[in-house]
């Protein structure tokens, strides 16, 4: 019993530990797969342009571009509130 209360105990505190690490590795997590978004949505945008000018739908481009807009304003986001939160841990 002692044994396992130690090993509950330990798990405790490496939970508590991750519990409040997350908030400083979240955001720059969140903020590299966004970022992977863009490159991913930026890539099949200039496939459709290259390969396709002139037959691709355009309703398709636009769709693209509009996820690129609001990747792009997601990424300032979370860049923005990485910034704040490395100013105040100055």
């Amino acid at each position: 019993m002692l044994l396992i209360g130690m090993i509950l105990n330990h798990f405790k505190k490496i939970f508590n530990e991750l519990q409040g690490n997350y908030l400083n590795i979240a955001p720059p997590m969140l903020l590299e797969n966004i970022n992977h978004l863009i490159r991913g949505a930026n890539n099949i945008k200039g496939c459709f342009r290259t390969h396709y000018y002139g037959t691709a739908n355009p309703q398709l481009l636009e769709t693209i571009s509009a996820v690129l807009e609001h990747l792009n304003q997601s990424s300032k986001i979370m860049q923005s509130y990485i910034n704040k939160h490395h100013e105040k841990d100055k």
